[in-house]
């Protein structure tokens, strides 16, 4: 009974007169952990094998062949160019979305302005 609060009177008179009881709650009630199959449900997994044999021979044959290099330098080669398109398209969206291109260049025009400025005061030329 000492996990129930028993400062609070079952029975509480209203101001109209009416009688009402109340219920006893409890101090602290954890929350009730949900069972281990709603958690990971389960599912049909197909069985492990084992490398066989003739697996091994043919990669050591693929090796010596140089067919399993070539295979490794294509799929690095498309995921690199899968990389670099994926870098293209994200650059400009981030130029259409801030237009860092406008600002760039002005950079640039300014900085060249600055160079000829500084060319004329000190008086370099191109030799």
């Amino acid at each position: 009974m000492d996990q129930y609060e028993m400062n609070e009177p079952l029975v509480k008179k209203r101001p109209s007169g009416r009688i009402t009881k109340l219920k006893l709650k409890p101090r602290y009630c954890h929350p009730r952990l949900p069972t281990t199959t709603t958690i990971f449900p389960s599912r049909h997994v197909a069985p492990i094998r084992a490398f066989q044999r003739s697996d091994i021979d043919s990669f050591a044959k693929r090796i010596v062949s140089g067919e399993a290099l070539k295979d490794a330098w294509r799929s690095t080669n498309d995921d690199f160019e899968q990389f670099l398109y994926e870098a293209k398209k994200a650059a400009k969206r981030v130029d259409h979305r801030f237009s860092i291109s406008p600002h760039l260049n002005s950079v640039a025009r300014s900085a060249a302005d600055r160079a000829y400025e500084i060319d004329r005061e000190f008086k370099i030329g191109v030799r």
